[in-house]
């Protein structure tokens, strides 16, 4: 057999693994002794694993040491577990059993990961990057997972972060609402956010419930939400509590479900007021009583930034949707709206359904307007101020920017400058259509554009930034757009583009 040359042929392995999957790798892997050598490090690189998966990796792998160093990326997909039978055919005491104490799947995949904390977890010397991330259920995504007995216990979640090797820099934690448990007093991730936070790089979020304290310690007791100092805005005299995150370059935090089947966000001190005050678990949906009192968190993680906590931070941001008006409310907004002027109603069409980009960085806050448009496809002004159009799912990944991505095997970690791991390549993202794209193909247009705009030179910018990154937000805040057929050049809302 002609003799390829080691470095080579790892070169072509790798190159097979991101563009054809893992299994053609794992025959070829299978030629000769000298093909597995080269071929198992490349395979061993990026470990996907799932609900169904995950028992018996840990099973085969508990004693493999000399395998699991050379894991560089790991990532967990765990898909939401519904009951296989309609709730009709269950009795009472057993869905009760299963609200308490999770359906038998909950409770397996449980164990699973608490195994899996104790036994792979640290001996995976190399590793770079893990991503827990929570997919949507196989069946209809209106059912309610809660019902069905599913959830991430808290405590759980928590060991499993405290049992990362020191090795691993990047962490991404998509729960997308599901982290969560049915009893009064369940634990806090936040603190535990906070313990490993040091040493990170990169780190996204999007759980059930956040805080302060992943960024600050209780004085008092380091798990009591009455004390979070999500409740009040930090001051220079809480400098010394705060964490030193010397390394970490980017923070994404998204505070709404990714999938139906996940709760929506609130902080911390509003899950625990809700709890003191008889609210049970299972009935807690998520935002929020709270919602008129400015997001603390943002401005604290920009209090954080300046005070020199995070030095070499590129982004820090916090990502919500908001929704401040709508033409399909009625009564009282059905009032207030024909009091509006038609300036007025305009921009009570465009800014009321915004993402909101908190940036901790430049401290701002910047809202990025969306409207359905026809077909399925919603339109969005990003944060650049530029109109793309799409399906609203990927117009929010979008709009979300983070450096996490997909590889066509599953793998998910960190790309971008100096992030790029054993040659992962990223799975191309979703095709995005520009506003000219869109009108070739339909008449139907988003409200606000403006036919002006086709002139060479013009174009009104919508995507204005806001001081601060602690605005309650509302439409009414946002400037008026230039009246419908007036003439726009030399309004300060229009930008002079170079031809």
């Amino acid at each position: 057999m002609l003799q390829i040359p080691p470095e080579i042929l790892r070169t072509v392995f790798t190159l097979i693994r991101e563009e054809l999957g893992l299994r053609i790798l794992v025959d070829l892997s299978s030629v000769c002794k000298a093909w597995r050598d080269i071929a198992q490090p490349v395979l061993w690189s990026h470990v996907v694993l799932n609900n169904n998966t995950l028992p018996d990796f840990i099973e085969s792998h508990a004693n493999a040491t000399d395998k699991l160093k050379t894991v560089r990326s790991l990532t967990l997909h765990i898909q939401v577990i519904t009951l296989t039978l309609p709730r009709s055919q269950y009795d009472s005491d057993t869905l009760e059993s299963y609200e308490s104490h999770g359906c038998p799947k909950s409770q397996t995949l449980h164990r699973s990961i608490e195994r899996f904390s104790n036994l792979i977890s640290p001996k995976l010397a190399s590793l770079e990057s893990f991503s827990f991330f929570v997919n949507a259920p196989s069946v209809d995504e209106e059912v309610i997972p809660a019902d069905d007995g599913f959830w991430l216990e808290p405590a759980i979640l928590g060991r499993l972060l405290r049992s990362l090797p020191a090795s691993c820099t990047s962490l991404e934690l998509e729960t997308s609402g599901t982290d969560w448990s049915p009893r009064l007093d369940s634990h806090h991730l936040c603190p535990d956010i906070r313990y490993i936070l040091p040493r990170l790089r990169h780190i996204k979020l999007r759980i059930y419930s956040l805080c302060s304290q992943i960024l600050s310690q209780s004085p008092t007791d380091s798990d009591d939400r009455h004390e979070d100092p999500n409740l009040r805005q930090l001051q220079p005299r809480d400098s010394a509590n705060l964490v030193q995150a010397n390394f970490l370059s980017t923070l994404s935090i998204c505070e709404y479900s990714r999938i139906k089947a996940g709760r929506g966000f609130m902080s911390c001190p509003e899950l625990r007021f809700r709890l003191d005050h008889g609210v049970k678990p299972h009935q807690l949906a998520g935002s929020s009583d709270f919602e008129s009192k400015p997001l603390l968190l943002a401005s604290n993680l920009a209090f954080a930034y300046k005070t020199g906590r995070f030095p070499v931070a590129t982004k820090l941001e916090v990502v919500e949707l908001k929704w401040s008006w709508s033409d399909t409310w009625g009564g009282e907004y059905e009032d207030e709206w024909l009091d509006m002027t038609d300036q007025e109603q305009q921009r009570a069409e465009l800014y009321g359904d915004v993402i909101l980009i908190r940036d901790c960085v430049e401290n701002k806050t910047y809202p990025m307007p969306r409207r359905y448009i026809a077909d399925g496809m919603t339109g969005l002004y990003d944060k650049s101020d530029t109109c793309v159009i799409g399906a609203k799912d990927d117009l929010e990944r979008h709009a979300e920017n983070t450096i996490w991505k997909e590889t066509i095997y599953g793998a998910r970690m960190p790309f971008g400058a100096n992030t790029t791991l054993a040659g992962a390549t990223p799975r191309p993202p979703p095709v995005l259509l520009t506003r000219k794209e869109w009108r070739q193909k339909s008449k139907k247009g988003m409200i606000s554009w403006r036919r002006e705009e086709g002139r060479p030179g013009v174009k009104i910018r919508r995507v204005i930034p806001l001081d601060g990154v602690d605005v309650d937000f509302d439409h009414s805040m946002m400037p008026l757009l230039p009246a419908r057929g007036d003439p726009i050049l030399g309004d300060d809302r229009v930008s002079q583009v170079a031809n």
